[in-house]
């Protein structure tokens, strides 16, 4: 992955950081909401980009949570021990989260060398036909299913 493309997302991922503090400054809510907001954003990242970006996201939130709504405020200090649980769960989930993500994307490709697709026939070119094989059928069995005898759907490629 390039530079450039990385530098975007890592900033897209503070700017996802940046929005959910300013919402959650804006309209008052107690520190429990927001550390669910961050952690849904750190988990988002982490299975849609992977690791280095979930750890952005991550170290985003936590700075964002103990600065702004943790006691005592606009401190970068910890008064209650317990509060540590919760920030070391953004890097714990971010890690976890990439981590089953990337198992997962590599089963999937797995499958396919498996299955003997050849994927030298460019990017998603038998997977697109199979997703028009699909919709035609979905069709076909939403007609049978929803409608009287003898009532069928065209079938239209977009």
């Amino acid at each position: 992955m390039g530079f450039g493309r990385r530098a975007i997302r890592l900033a897209l991922c503070c700017a996802g950081v940046a929005l959910i503090t300013w919402t959650a400054y804006a309209i008052p809510v107690n520190s429990l909401t927001v550390g669910l907001a961050y952690l849904l954003l750190v988990l988002v990242i982490a299975t849609t980009w992977g690791f280095p970006e979930a750890l952005v996201a991550s170290l985003g939130a936590t700075l964002a949570l103990n600065f702004f709504f943790l006691e005592p405020r606009f401190t970068l200090t910890i008064a209650d021990p317990q509060n540590w649980v919760a920030l070391f769960s953004f890097l714990v989930t971010a890690l976890i989260a990439s981590r089953l993500s990337t198992k997962a994307k590599e089963r999937e490709l797995d499958a396919i060398e498996a299955n003997g697709t050849n994927v030298d026939h460019g990017p998603g070119l038998d997977r697109q036909n199979d997703l028009s094989d699909a919709r035609q059928l979905q069709c076909q069995h939403n007609a049978a299913v929803f409608h009287p005898k003898g009532t069928t759907y065209p079938y239209r490629r977009a």
